[in-house]
């Protein structure tokens, strides 16, 4: 997962027009838990200094301007693990993070139902079709910077 959001906010870099300053006006981020398990839980805590590096990361260095994180499809037990992640959060962190149940709808208070997938409750086409056109997308900066390298 984050391998994949690094390779996006590189991506977004190269074909977007970012504006006069060359940023993204921002980014939101959806997380979708649905299926998470327990045990994946488990092995996320293994990694926790890699998970940490991270989190500093999206606070402190990030290369986008973040929005808003929306973790969606949550249960219970998300709850009480950000009880125990919250306090260590950036404040300004803390209030970017919005939690939806599995179920609930809330996110289209958020977001234009014209830009959410379908999955999402949206309009905008499914997940897998803007998997694949990001795939498609990744396949040819991968050539050009290749490229780019051998020149």
């Amino acid at each position: 997962m984050i391998k994949t959001a690094l390779m996006m906010f590189d991506v977004s870099y190269t074909i977007y027009d970012h504006g006069e300053d060359g940023l993204a006006e921002g980014e939101i981020f959806i997380l979708d838990l649905h299926g998470f398990s327990f045990k994946q839980f488990l092995d996320i805590v293994k990694n926790t200094e890699e998970l940490l590096f991270y989190g500093k990361f999206l606070q402190e260095a990030s290369p986008v301007r973040l929005m808003c994180n929306h973790i969606i499809n949550t249960s219970s037990i998300i709850d009480g693990i950000m009880s125990l992640v919250r306090p260590v959060m950036n404040k300004e962190v803390q209030e970017l993070v919005r939690f939806h149940k599995a179920g609930d709808n809330s996110i289209l208070d958020f977001i234009e139902k014209e830009v959410l997938p379908i999955d999402y409750g949206g309009t905008n086409g499914t997940i897998d079709e803007h998997y694949n056109e990001w795939l498609k997308v990744f396949e040819t900066k991968r050539y050009v910077a290749a490229n780019e390298f051998t020149s």
